[in-house]
């Protein structure tokens, strides 16, 4: 079996250092939940949202 090797120039993200698993999750909301900037706050913190997220979601 042969492999060949290609180089590739493409990076999407990188950390820097480990973030803190609540960074790590509220990335995952943003991803998996697309309309999460239409709903209101009420409705973020009725789905559980700590208000630490709510409120950076409009900066």
């Amino acid at each position: 079996m042969c492999f060949q090797l290609t180089e590739v120039n493409s990076l999407y993200s990188a950390w820097l250092q480990i973030p803190k698993l609540a960074d790590i999750c509220w990335e995952a909301v943003n991803y998996y939940y697309k309309d999460l900037n239409s709903k209101t706050d009420e409705e973020l913190f009725e789905l559980g949202l700590p208000i630490k997220f709510v409120r950076s979601r409009c900066q």
